[in-house]
């Protein structure tokens, strides 16, 4: 009986883990972004299936589509069903909660390459999932 059990808890895991795996999903990003202004404004929406009372959305830079999320940050903003902001160097973030958009200004060459915003569900139930990117160009 105890194997059956085990074999049973299993299952429910595997279940439980798949069914929060899938609970954000996002809506399509733009084509790649090829800029020839002094600010640069990417937006991430998405929705969560079953709600959620605190959001965190991390964004971050990397130089291809292959790297996604991981460390480190670009920024992280956080929004308990309202819409926060973060201020930092060239870096303004305001989060909602089902909504992100990172604004850098002063934008040159070296701006370019794949942002990535990772939402990150804290309460109730942990969830985490990162989009799949959008390509920036600097054109100066």
């Amino acid at each position: 009986m105890d194997f059956f059990f085990k074999i049973f808890y299993l299952l429910l895991l595997k279940a439980t883990v798949e069914a929060v795996a899938s609970g954000i999903t996002f809506h399509p990003q733009t084509p790649p972004l090829v800029l020839l202004r002094p600010y640069l404004t990417l937006n991430c929406s998405f929705d969560i299936k079953g709600g959620a009372y605190r959001v965190r959305v991390n964004w971050f830079k990397k130089e291809d589509q292959s790297s996604g999320c991981g460390e480190p940050k670009f920024s992280s903003g956080l929004s308990n069903e309202t819409a926060s902001l973060v201020t930092r160097d060239r870096v303004t973030q305001w989060t909602g909660s089902n909504w992100s958009s990172l604004t850098l200004r002063d934008v040159t060459a070296n701006d370019s390459g794949w942002y990535f915003c990772e939402v990150v569900v804290e309460i109730p139930n942990f969830q985490q999932k990162c989009n799949p990117g959008t390509e920036v160009i600097v054109r100066e």
